[in-house]
């Protein structure tokens, strides 16, 4: 059983976070997003900031974002119930409820039709990235404990984050940003697809301390 659930906590970003089987335990891995988003945040000279937190799981980067952003509002959305009533005793606990809002359904479709259109100046995202045959092959206190549906990214591991590129595309302001995590090999080939589509500029890899590429940013055209 992970340590995380059997002490019900985990750290992420010098804070603490409820942690259940509900949701993916907050990472040490995914503080490269969270960082990334704030620091892209922080360049936005605006008196109220919009951002989402897709696959938000136990809410902990859109939590991160809303702790650090003192003019930003949140919608944080997951494909998961339990995630989300999570997510939500996470923001109670530090008393962000009021600026982080959270949404139940599939990536990007609850937030579609909230008069949130070109209207995002962020959109983070920590996305399943792991290909369906891997995911029995992970450690067993990760596939066994923590579910599955926060890895499993289709047979090349890469069907959400393209969904999402595609998706976010709608939502995003001019100029602004997408931000996403990306697993280990995938960073060229996402980059490639990013710059395709025509919709986005100024994309970036950015790597972790060991030198590989595990965050993508990119700027709606």
């Amino acid at each position: 059983v992970p340590l995380a659930h059997i002490t019900g906590k985990q750290s992420f970003m010098g804070l603490e976070f409820h942690c259940g089987p509900e949701a993916l335990i907050p990472r040490k891995e995914t503080e490269l997003l969270a960082t990334t988003a704030i620091q892209k945040l922080q360049e936005i000279k605006k008196e109220n900031i919009n951002v989402i937190d897709a696959c938000t799981g136990a809410g902990n980067v859109a939590i991160a974002i809303a702790n650090e952003i003192d003019n930003s509002y949140v919608y944080a959305a997951d494909i998961s119930d339990g995630a989300i009533e999570l997510a939500r005793k996470n923001a109670e606990f530090h008393e962000l409820s009021s600026r982080v809002d959270f949404f139940c359904g599939d990536l990007l479709k609850p937030l579609n039709d909230i008069g949130l259109e070109g209207k995002v100046d962020l959109l983070s995202c920590n996305p399943p990235y792991i290909s369906s045959a891997k995911v029995s092959e992970m450690p067993h206190e990760i596939c066994t404990y923590e579910p599955e549906a926060a890895f499993d990214g289709g047979p090349f591991g890469v069907n959400i984050i393209f969904r999402l590129i595609t998706e976010a595309q709608d939502l995003l302001d001019h100029q602004g940003y997408l931000v996403f995590e990306v697993g280990l090999g995938q960073g060229a080939t996402i980059e490639k697809f990013l710059s395709k589509t025509g919709a986005y500029h100024n994309i970036k890899l950015i790597d972790d301390e060991t030198g590989n590429p595990r965050v993508l940013v990119a700027q709606k055209i």
